[in-house]
């Protein structure tokens, strides 16, 4: 289900004036095909927000899952960049790609995801059981 259009322009306002650069458009989505992404956030060096990029009406879930991901960076006080770099980084990536989905998975049910916009999330969970035990024991 796509995202409200409305509403997505005033997350992008309010985004962009914080500081996130935010990339939306059909070239976006033909860029992110190419990495297999609906859509993403970049965290940018240099201890500042990163970069937000949507294909042209995204859904509900990319945009909400990549605020969680802004989310984690202005946590770190905009050091995610930086982390990533580090020899750990892929683990790094994994465990908040995790976090991720599991607030999604309690948003979804808060905000009445579709059957569709649920499956999605456990469906990713469930492919990448072998990470969860790895990284969290469980």
């Amino acid at each position: 289900r796509s995202f409200e259009l409305a509403k997505l322009k005033r997350i992008i306002r309010n985004l962009e004036n914080s500081g996130v650069k935010v990339k939306m458009g059909p070239e976006i989505r033909a860029e992110l095909a190419k990495i297999k992404k609906e859509a993403a956030y970049i965290p940018r060096l240099g201890n500042q927000p990163g970069t937000m990029f949507l294909p042209d009406n995204p859904s509900r879930v990319a945009v909400i899952e990549e605020l969680i991901h802004l989310g984690q960076d202005r946590n770190s006080k905009w050091k995610l960049a930086a982390q990533f770099d580090m020899p750990t980084g892929d683990i790094l990536k994994r465990r908040l790609e995790f976090e991720a989905q599991e607030k999604l998975l309690v948003l979804g049910n808060r905000l009445e995801f579709t059957a569709e916009e649920m499956k999605y999330i456990t469906r990713w969970l469930a492919d990448n059981q072998s990470w969860r035990k790895f990284l969290f024991g469980k």
